[in-house]
This record gives structure tokens, sequence and C-alpha cells, in this order.
């Protein structure tokens, strides 16, 4: 079994969580927001041109050599794919920065970052400088939070989940890197998440400093990873979690993988299926097809290949915590906020609203179900009995998935963008438990991961998808007889308005009701 490329990065995920018990050391390196943190009131992001420099602000001083940026930096840590995807023609614009002339570089005791957000992917992505350090590291526990009191935003729920229930907000989560803090000459690190639009972050009663977003970072020090079922030996990264700590002494299955970058590192997610359900998916996704998936953002660059693509892995963690600590905890002011530029501490450079859409509640699915009851016989004893199946038939109305758009993207201005090419697919689960579902959707049987669906293009009320499976069976006779979960898939194209690269945002939601 090869090893993951050398080059790619991935971000293991999981619904699964539970608490370390470990001894945990304070790390020598604590993040500021900005040398005059001390100062009350509001601070600039110093401005920047990052696409065409080569080196971050600083501020010369005996032995300090500049620091170069991430994509002139020479480093092979951080997948070329995502470290060469930062044009403004893109879509890129700067949101914080901690990078200055009164900056030192070579000061142990602080770490510095940038961070780039997506107006038309709806990613946020922080470089994140880390001095050299003695400091035994094997990976990054990092993510993001909405903290306050009893603060609840759904602008994190496109994050660490490949099916979203719109209902509930997802209050934090965590993603692990591989990723070793270098002793000689310090390391950059790369921290990318999907934000959904939340209009309400704008209100005055979710000014900071009472409400916010807390970006978060530790060192940690562990071995032994195996996935699907196969040791992998030197993994690039292994899980986290969509809420409190990392379990790593616990058989975790169900996780959830999200893929940045390149297609050529897969081979020990598909093992021995002859299908190769994870390669098959990657390369759809580079080629801009959806299917075999679905949680992903697809294009959006002029140059290579991007994407950020979520899919069900099983993965166990074989190793124990040797020691961690922190790296950051930062409490941030967020892109529109009512207070952003006026508030103590940072202001975001950009300052709308983040996020290209969002789904406000389940999408509506209507559903007409005929009960059949038949005679059978039982093939082990010739005795007969009764079964029962169901003709289902499935549609959405034209307003079935209430999506909230982002005016300050989506619009008609020369720097906005178009939708084009709604789609919204019905995923019918037929695998294993559920085998004796039977239908042909109008996009086939889809593998996504170890699952797999029926899927039918926007079923309507004259076009509905029809399919039948069993409801009550005889025991015994190699049939299931339960319904089959339901699944709505929305995609669509969001297409610059000035002629740049258009990007595919596909999401998979909860449906309003079962079978």
């Amino acid at each position: 079994m090869k090893n993951f490329n050398v080059y790619c990065k991935l971000m293991f995920v999981l619904t699964l969580f539970g608490c370390i018990s470990c001894k945990k050391e304070k790390s020598n390196t604590q993040i500021v927001s900005t040398n005059d943190k001390a100062k009350a009131g509001p601070i600039s992001a110093y401005d920047f041109d990052w696409e065409a420099g080569t080196y971050v602000p600083y501020k010369p001083s005996s032995g300090t050599n500049p620091l170069p940026l991430p994509w002139n930096s020479g480093t092979t840590a951080i997948d070329p794919n995502l470290v060469g995807d930062y044009k403004k023609a893109d879509g890129w614009k700067l949101v914080y920065n901690t990078f200055s002339p009164s900056t030192v570089l070579n000061d142990a005791n602080y770490t510095y970052f940038f961070s780039l957000y997506n107006v038309y992917r709806g990613l946020l992505r922080f470089y994140v400088w880390q001095p050299a350090s003695a400091i035994a590291t094997s990976h990054v526990v990092h993510g993001l939070g909405i903290y306050g009191a009893g603060a609840t935003s759904p602008m994190l729920n496109f994050n660490t989940q490949e099916k979203i229930d719109p209902t509930y907000n997802l209050p934090k989560f965590q993603q692990v890197l591989n990723q070793q803090i270098s002793s000689a000459g310090g390391t950059w690190l790369v921290f990318q998440y999907e934000m959904a639009y939340d209009p309400t972050i704008s209100q005055q009663a979710k000014s900071f400093p009472g409400y916010g977003l807390q970006f978060t970072s530790q060192w940690s020090n562990v071995t032994g990873v195996t996935i699907n079922g196969t040791q992998t030996g030197t993994v690039k990264s292994i899980p986290g979690t969509p809420s409190g700590g990392i379990n790593f002494g616990s058989l975790l299955i169900g996780g959830v993988t999200t893929f940045t970058g390149g297609i050529n590192f897969v081979e020990a997610f598909d093992g021995l299926i002859g299908s190769r359900p994870y390669t098959n998916a990657i390369n759809n996704a580079a080629s801009g097809v959806v299917k075999g998936f679905l949680n992903a953002i697809l294009g959006g660059s002029n140059g290579g290949t991007s994407l950020n693509l979520t899919l069900n892995t099983d993965i166990k963690l074989d190793g124990t915590m040797v020691n961690n600590g922190t790296i950051q905890d930062l409490k941030l002011k967020l892109p529109g906020q009512y207070n952003s530029q006026t508030g103590d501490g940072a202001s975001p450079k950009y300052n709308q609203v983040l996020g290209v859409f969002n789904v406000n509640s389940k999408p509506t699915v209507r559903i007409n179900q005929n009960f059949v009851t038949i005679e059978s016989e039982d093939p082990r004893s010739g005795s007969m009995g009764m079964e029962t199946y169901s003709d289902a038939k499935v549609w959405f109305d034209s307003d079935a998935v209430n999506i909230t758009w982002n005016p300050a993207i989506i619009n008609s201005t020369s720097t906005g963008a178009t939708i084009k090419n709604i789609n919204t697919d019905l995923l019918v689960h037929s695998d294993q438990f559920y085998t004796n579902v039977f239908g042909i959707g109008q996009g086939g049987v889809e593998e996504v991961g170890k699952q797999r669906y029926i899927v039918y293009r926007n079923p309507s009320a004259s076009n509905p998808a029809k399919f039948s499976y069993w409801a009550d069976v005889m025991s015994g006779l190699g049939k299931a007889g339960y319904p089959p979960p339901i699944y709505v898939r929305v995609s669509f194209d969001v297409v610059p308005n000035d002629g740049g690269a258009k990007a595919t945002l596909v999401k998979t939601f909860l449906p309003s009701q079962g079978l």
C-alpha cells in the first residue's frame, strides 16, 4: 500500500468525539494579534500586496532574514494546488494580517498570521507562520468556534459534516493536520475553512467582544493511524472532531475526510475496493463533475486544480498522545460585524459578511407511497406468508430549497457573481442494509465512499422519482423491510461577472421528512 503523496494535505474530520486524558505541556509559543496588542480601540490590519510581494512585511534587524510568502518559500509541506491558489482575480481578499513593518520575525515567543478569503467559494484560509522551535510535534490541531454567552450561528455548518442538518448550528469544530513544527528555519501552516452565510452577524446585538469567531491551534505528538483497515505508516493528517477533544486511543468509525488539492493520494482509502470510489470522486471533482460525493467546492482557480471535498472514511487511531500545547487561541472580530471597524482589537480588512449562501431549513420533499401486500412462499419451509412493499414517488416543488444568497457577492455588479446551473438531486440510500431498494434514477447509482445512492436529477411533480422498497418481509430471506434514508443534494455554479473562473458548490442536506 502506498503512502500518501508528500505534496497532498488532508484534513480528517470525525463525527465522534471524546476527551483526552493526558498531561498537557504549555507551549513556548503564543500568538499575538499585533505588536500593539495592549492598545485599546480598533487596530487596522496592515495592508500589503500579497500577490505581487515576495516577502511578508517585517522589521529589518540584525540576524533577521526576510520571510518569503508561502508560495515563494519553496516549502513542500503545503499542497502546491493549495499554496498556488491565492490570486486576486480568483476572488481572494485580505481579511486579517498581523505582519507589519514593526514585526520582529525571529522572536520565538510570537506566532504571526495573515488570512485570505475567497468571495466566490466562501473559503476562509489562514496562513500561520511558526518560528523555529525545538518542540517535538507530529500534528497540529486547529479549528473555529462561535464564542459568546448564548452565541449561535449557522456560519460553521459547512465544516466537518458530509450531510448537513440546517436546523442545528454547529458551535465549533476541530481538524488535525499532520505537519511538524520545524526546529530550524520556521514553518508555514495553512488552515482552510468553509463559511456559510449568516446575515444576522451585522446585528448590533452581536457586537464584539460579546460575540465573535474563535480561532485556535495547538501542537501535539501522537503516533499510529489505520485507514479503512490498512496501516498506512506515515500519514499526512489525522482526524479532528466537530466539538471537544480528540480521543487518540479509540476506534473511530464513520469519519469524514476533507481532501484539499491534488488527486494522487487516495490509494490508502480505496484499499481493496475494486471500484475505487475515492479515486473516482477526486477525479470527478477535479473535472468539475458532480458525482461520487456529497459535499465539495470545485474549481474557482485559473491555475491548477482547486477543490475542497468531503467524503466518508473509516479510520482507527492506534497511538497515544505524548504531549501537546497551545500555538494560538484568538478571538476575532468578524467581517461585516456591527462594530468590526470600531471595536477593540484587530479589525478585518475585508468587511463584508462571509459566506456565499446558506440553506435556512430542511429542504421540503413531497412523498406519495402506495403500499402493496402480497402473499409469498417461504423457500425454507414452504409455508405462505405476507410481505409488503412500497411503490414510492418523491419530488420537489420549485421552492423546496430555501436558499439565502449573500447580496454582497451575488449581484449584477462587475465585482459580483451570478448563480447558474442550480440542480437539486434526490439521493436514495441503497447500500447493504437497504439492498432491496430497487429503481433506476436519471443520475444512475453513485458510490460515495463506502455508501451507494440511487440518484434522481431534479424530480418534479410531473416527473417524480420512482422507486420501490420492501416495507415488511418474512425474516431470514435476505431482504430488509425498512424505508431507505433519503437526502437532498444541491449544486450550482458561482460565475464571476468579470469573466473569472467559475466555482461549483455542492452541499447535501437532511430533508423535511423521510419515507
